[in-house]
Order: structure tokens, then C-alpha cells, then sequence
């Protein structure tokens, strides 16, 4: 019975991700159809102007009296100038699927006893109902260690007091950056690695 009662959550756990996952990229679709709806921004693309991932981009600061603007900016630039022209015009950081929030995501497991790992899935369960909506498993920890805190009137010390500062980010982006900077690419090796029935 045990066996089959893990299988069935495995089973549901599965099915779950797999529905998270279709809602994830029906959301990226329709902010990109969003996106493509300026007639500049469609035509665009479909000229070959603009990738798909600029459209991607265009989607989150597009309107319909802005498209001709943004698209004569993304014409020719790379992906990355791109991103650094919105950040400079927006002022809002691009979220990528490898960040939160412009952290860097990481994994964390911790191994414990079952009666812990059923108070985090309560502790979940009760998040996600007072928000009204999906929360991280980051922002529950932190709302728990906050409230636990705040529960025994104790303020935590910095954790990054002592620490160095860290490394410096990335160059500056060059907003002006062109493919350009690229090269001339070599497709013989695509080409060549091709199946004979897709050329």
C-alpha cells in the first residue's frame, strides 16, 4: 500500500509539473502574440529583422505607439544590446528563466524526517492560500524565518557582514552592439550535420 500510494503522488507530481510547464510556455506565447500584434513588430519578424527572442523581449515594453520605435532599435542589434536598451529605457531588470528576480537560482535540497517535510507542505499549503496565488519555496522560507524572528523579538545579525564584496558583474553592455561582433559564421558544419531528407 505504500509503494502504491508514492506511486500515485509521483504519479500526481508528475502530471503537475507537466501542466505547470504547458501553462509556463501558453503564458510565453501569449506575450509574445501580445507583442506581435503592433504591425512593426509582426512584420519584422517576419522579415527575418527581428528574432524570436527580441520579439520575446519586445513583448514586456510594446505598445501599439511605441512598436516602430523599439523595432527600429532591436533591427540589427544583438539579443544582449537589446536587453541593456530596455533596462536603460525602463529601468526594469530583464527576468530571464535562469534568474529570480536577478539572482541567479540555485538548488538547494535538504534531507529530513518525513513529520518536517509535512510541516513545509503545510506551511506551503497555508503561503499559497493567503497569497491567492503561487508562491516560491524561497519566499515561504523567508516569511517563516521572518515571522519566527519577529515572534521571539530577536533581530538577525547581517549574514554578509564580514564577507568580501563580490566579484564585479559583467562588462557593460555596448547598446549599440550589432551581429557584427559575431563574425562571418561557417554553416558548413550545420549543413554537414544535417540529415539528408531535412536539406
Amino acid at each position: 500500500m505504500h509503494s502504491a500510494s508514492r506511486a500515485s503522488a509521483t504519479t500526481r507530481a508528475s502530471v503537475w509539473a507537466s501542466r505547470r510547464e504547458r501553462c509556463k510556455r501558453s503564458r510565453a506565447l501569449r506575450s509574445a502574440s501580445r507583442a506581435c500584434r503592433p504591425p512593426p513588430v509582426a512584420e519584422a519578424f517576419q522579415l527575418g529583422e527581428i528574432t524570436w527572442t527580441q520579439v520575446r523581449l519586445l513583448a514586456g515594453v510594446a505598445t501599439a505607439e511605441t512598436a516602430g520605435d523599439w523595432v527600429a532599435l532591436a533591427r540589427g542589434r544583438t539579443v544582449r544590446a537589446l536587453e541593456g536598451l530596455i533596462v536603460r529605457r525602463t529601468g526594469k531588470p530583464i527576468e530571464r528563466d535562469d534568474t529570480i528576480e536577478g539572482e541567479p537560482r540555485v538548488h538547494v535540497r535538504l534531507r529530513c524526517p518525513r513529520r518536517v517535510r509535512q510541516r513545509w507542505h503545510d506551511l506551503t499549503v497555508l503561503a499559497r492560500s493567503v497569497c491567492g496565488s503561487e508562491v516560491a519555496p524561497w519566499q515561504i522560507a523567508d516569511a517563516v524565518a521572518a515571522e519566527g524572528f519577529s515572534g521571539r523579538d530577536i533581530v538577525p545579525d547581517d549574514p554578509f557582514a564580514g564577507l568580501p564584496d563580490p566579484p564585479p558583474g559583467p562588462p557593460p553592455v555596448d547598446p549599440g552592439e550589432t551581429r557584427a561582433v559575431f563574425g562571418a559564421l561557417d554553416w558548413d558544419a550545420a549543413e554537414e550535420a544535417l540529415p539528408e531528407d531535412l536539406e
